[in-house]
């Protein structure tokens, strides 16, 4: 089983025993973190998105203005966005 990303302190996860307890399997819990190189990555991801491979836009929960900013913390906190893009006038 592999899960991917950073759940909440919140969140848990029920797994079934059974088919778990047998020798020779585990359950782990590994947090990977992968420094991004923007000279090298920021090319590919925008040939990408430019290719319509990389739909960005559905990596965005809502469009905000600056002074909204403590509010889209707040609902990231809880849960209610994944990612906010702030706007600037």
């Amino acid at each position: 089983m592999v899960l991917v990303g950073v759940p909440t302190p919140e969140m848990r996860i029920e797994l079934a025993a059974a088919g778990r307890v047998r020798p020779g399997r585990s359950t782990q819990v590994v947090l990977v973190r992968r420094l991004a190189f923007p000279e090298r990555d920021f090319p590919v991801l925008i040939d990408l998105y430019l290719e319509g491979r990389l739909p960005l836009e559905k990596f965005v929960s809502e469009t905000i203005a600056l002074d909204a900013i403590e509010d889209a913390f707040a609902k990231m906190e809880r849960g209610e966005v994944l990612r906010s893009v702030v706007t600037l006038p």
